[in-house]
């Protein structure tokens, strides 16, 4: 059946399967075809369930959830008592549930009741209203960071959005800092 399936790659793919036949190539073509699942495993080994993709349940990483946002824009922020909800452009969501963060396809789904969450403005933590995220809204992703409990959304127009289980926060990024408060 191995052979069968090679010769029906060389016949649609032009692929060079005669080559498998000689050691330690066969070796070689299996290992590069999983050694990026290998990371993976090794990965939530170490460091836990941290990403998962929403409505497969896959492990997934940091640098996934990069790619899936990089210049998606946010649409809204909602926050339960089961954690902080972010949808974005092409039917995207980002969730921090907890230690957890799920990504991926919006399924529309907003779990627990909303809550009044902290909101903090500028780098210092300001008090501020909610209402706040209007400045994120409409933002495009421009890069992120993992800190753990704290995940920051970098933004177009210099905006940083750090989110975290209980607290929202919004600020420029641009220096001197004390002359670009929000």
């Amino acid at each position: 059946m191995f052979e069968r399936v090679l010769a029906a790659f060389k016949k649609r793919l032009h692929f060079p399967h005669a080559a498998l036949f000689e050691a330690p190539q066969f070796y070689e073509f299996v290992y590069h075809l999983r050694e990026a699942f290998e990371g993976r495993n090794q990965s939530a080994k170490e460091f836990g369930e941290r990403y998962r993709v929403l409505d497969k349940g896959w492990l997934s990483s940091f640098s996934d959830l990069v790619r899936t946002f990089k210049d998606q824009a946010i649409q809204n922020i909602e926050a339960t008592t089961t954690g902080v909800f972010v949808s974005f452009s092409e039917e995207l969501s980002f969730r921090m549930i907890g230690g957890q963060i799920q990504f991926g396809p919006n399924d529309g789904r907003i779990e627990g009741p909303g809550i009044g969450i902290a909101c903090e403005k500028n780098f210092h933590g300001e008090p501020c209203s909610l209402d706040f995220k209007k400045l994120v809204v409409g933002q495009k992703v421009t890069s992120a960071g993992d800190w753990g409990v704290h995940f920051e959304f970098g933004l177009s127009d210099d905006l940083m959005l750090a989110l975290e289980p209980n607290r929202i926060q919004v600020y420029r990024t641009r220096n001197p800092i004390d002359q670009n408060l929000l």
